[in-house]
């Protein structure tokens, strides 16, 4: 098995999660409206909507182009690794991406949602969570493009202290 292809199986599995976030979301929405369809403000209906509909739709996108995300993360793995075997090196790197990939995934749809309450007088506290997801979404990319980096230097620790 090649690292391409453990990275695509992995953003695959992370989107599919997604997919059924946005699943559950979909149902949530629909009791959200059946509820009381009356007194409920319109402004409400399509926040619910948005951030119940955005793991979905990131789940589209996340498993569409997940092909090019995989080649472009093990683009160095893959011209090193011609036989097809996969190193601790190529696993970790591997693992970082998904992990990087997941915590975007589902950091995004929150600081789209704080992003437009940030606006409205009820919620006052937007501003410290929209940083706090800004830099959640930050820690994601620099983990999805610096894993082979992070991994090395993870893996050079993990012996660390100790004598060979």
């Amino acid at each position: 098995m090649h690292p391409q292809d453990l990275a695509l199986i992995g953003l695959r599995v992370v989107a599919v999660y997604l997919a059924v976030l946005g699943l559950g979301g979909i149902a949530s929405l629909g009791n959200l409206l059946l509820s009381n369809p009356m007194t409920t403000p319109y402004g409400s209906v399509f926040l619910g909507a948005l951030a119940m509909l955005t793991p979905a739709a990131i789940a589209v996108l996340l498993w569409a182009f997940a092909p090019r995300l995989a080649v472009m993360a093990t683009r160095e793995c893959s011209e090193q690794n011609v036989e097809g075997r996969l190193t601790v090196h190529d696993l970790t790197s591997c693992g970082l991406i998904v992990v990087g990939a997941f915590l975007f995934a589902s950091a995004c749809p929150r600081l789209v949602a704080q992003l437009l309450i940030l606006g409205s007088e009820e919620y006052n506290m937007a501003a410290s969570w929209i940083v706090s997801e800004g830099l959640t979404c930050v820690l994601a990319i620099a983990l999805m493009v610096g894993a082979k980096p992070i991994a090395h230097a993870a893996l050079k620790l993990r012996g660390a202290g100790l004598s060979q």
